[in-house]
């Protein structure tokens, strides 16, 4: 069985500012980021939307905002925290996470051939997991397995097989739902194929009303949308959901 579960919570940073500069999206960023850590996450993966990426890689101009936001979010963090530069640009996502001592990065896709649906241009990711982990540097790195919530899988694969080769270039691997939380019955295949010892997550939609079958199975837990306020992925951070939801993980 697995040990004590965490909630990691997700810090989505816009890719651009608005007309409000970077004082206004620096506070947002830093409202967010309070409200998590007050209400008890243990910790936060800090990615940007991704949209507007042409590429695997983020433009340069989103991971240079990153690096400002970072600059100044850093003295604030006191949890262990994870780096996503989307759609896939881990050269960017080690990068930061060095500069700035994250625990390590965050990935959706490393063995799975897939094309993100939310950028505006189309965008193939086809990665050589050999070489990702060249950049690790004594990071770590999470990752998803058939990420089909945000994801088009371009190659049809069991899931077994997407979990057995992640398994041997990954820290974590994270099971992720189509349109909900996966399916319990995933999620223990999953478990027997990494085994006890090895960090298994779940994600997709999750929220405190249906977390509590893959406690006791998975290690962590991701939750986007529902800890904002009303679930609703534009609006910031709701500290009454972050303290619900932690009340019900019981950590």
């Amino acid at each position: 069985m697995a040990g004590k579960f965490e909630a990691i919570g997700t810090l989505s940073l816009p890719d651009s500012m608005d007309s409000g500069g970077f004082p206004k999206y620096l506070d947002a960023a830093l409202q967010d980021l309070y409200r998590m850590q007050y209400g008890g996450i243990g910790m936060v993966l800090i990615e940007n939307e991704g949209r507007a990426a042409k590429d695997r890689k983020a433009p340069e101009q989103t991971v240079e905002l990153m690096d400002m936001v970072l600059r100044e979010m850093v003295p604030s963090i006191h949890v262990p925290y994870l780096i996503a530069v989307l759609p896939c640009d881990y050269e960017a996502s080690f990068d930061l996470a060095q500069q700035f001592n994250a625990s390590g990065i965050w990935m959706d896709t490393l063995v799975d051939k897939a094309s993100p649906l939310y950028t505006e241009s189309d965008v193939v990711i086809d990665l050589d997991p050999g070489e990702v982990v060249k950049n690790k540097g004594g990071l770590k790195l999470f990752t998803e397995v058939q990420a089909r919530n945000f994801y088009q899988m371009l190659e049809n694969r069991p899931l077994e097989e997407s979990v057995e080769q992640a398994r041997k270039y990954a820290d974590a691997i994270c099971v992720v739902g189509e349109s909900g939380p996966p399916s319990l019955g995933l999620v223990k295949r999953a478990r027997g194929l990494v085994g006890e010892g090895y960090m298994l997550g779940v994600a997709g939609k999750l929220n405190d009303a249906n977390i509590n079958p893959y406690i006791g199975i998975a290690d962590f837990g991701v939750f986007f949308s529902h800890l904002r306020r009303d679930g609703q992925y534009a609006n910031p951070v709701s500290l009454t959901r972050v303290t619900e939801l932690m009340q019900k993980v019981g950590n």
